[in-house]
């Protein structure tokens, strides 16, 4: 995956869930791991991480999940 589609799909995850993004992405990671598919875990680890960093550089306000 390129890695534009990383940052896309990152996006995406924090948009639909919130400060909870991450957790989204490290339980598909470990679904795809269960059934042996190690390119798509990794993939899965890439977006976990730029979502992370999504939320950790000042996420706007309108992120589901974040206090007031």
């Amino acid at each position: 995956m390129e890695p534009i589609d990383i940052s896309r799909s990152s996006k995406l995850m924090v948009d639909q869930h919130g400060i909870f993004a991450p957790q989204e992405c490290r339980r598909r990671a470990d679904e795809l791991a269960a059934a042996d598919d190690a390119e798509g875990e990794a993939v899965w680890e890439a977006i976990r991480r730029a979502a992370e960093s999504l939320l950790e550089n000042g996420p706007p306000q309108d992120i589901p999940g974040l206090p007031s």
